[in-house]
């Protein structure tokens, strides 16, 4: 499977900030804000959530991973009261859903923390110097996109173990040709 880029991420940052502005304006109408802003951390979560495991190469327990993240979002739900918290639990939800299937080292997952806190204080800059719901889910994943250049992630080790089987490959072929060259030499 083709590994995501930046270019991919930034249309889905664009699809998503777009889809999250058309829910709050939707749910807006006819919910308290709280209701509203929680039910749209849950909707643009669960999209990239579901993105990101549609993306992962990896297949092995993505029913007990979104069995467990229903349950982590209704706990939030029911047990979380103020909102800069839920929406906290659910950006640190991203980042262990990345962690769990795009990171092989602690270097990149900490790497990827920080840039899940990054994208997550963009956001509220943006937010709060324009009030526009659209313009900080963008800002928020646009920064998201940048997690495929994060150095030493499962993409890069898939890169190097192509390269590694293509210099095999060409070290198998140079020790034939030198055998080669030795049955032809000792023939004449």
């Amino acid at each position: 499977m083709k590994k995501p880029g930046f270019l991919e991420g930034v249309l889905v940052a664009l699809l998503v900030s777009t889809a999250g502005s058309i829910v709050y304006q939707l749910l807006s109408r006819s919910y308290t804000d709280v209701t509203t802003w929680r039910f749209l951390i849950v909707f643009v979560s669960a999209v990239y959530g579901f993105y990101l495991l549609k993306r992962s190469h990896r297949y092995g327990g993505r029913l007990i991973t979104c069995v467990f993240w229903l349950l982590m979002l209704l706990a939030a739900w029911f047990y979380v009261p103020a909102i800069r918290e839920f929406v906290l639990m659910n950006v640190v939800s991203v980042w262990l859903l990345r962690s769990l299937y795009f990171h092989d080292n602690v270097i990149s997952v900490l790497l990827d923390l920080g840039l899940n806190l990054f994208s997550l204080a963009v956001s509220l800059w943006a937010f709060v110097q324009t009030d526009s719901i659209s313009l900080s889910l963008w800002c928020l994943f646009l920064v998201q996109a940048l997690f495929p250049v994060i150095p030493g992630n499962c993409f890069n080790k898939e890169k190097n173990h192509e390269n590694n089987r293509d210099s095999k490959y060409q070290h198998a072929l140079q020790i034939a040709e030198a055998a080669m060259e030795t049955l032809s030499s000792n023939q004449k």
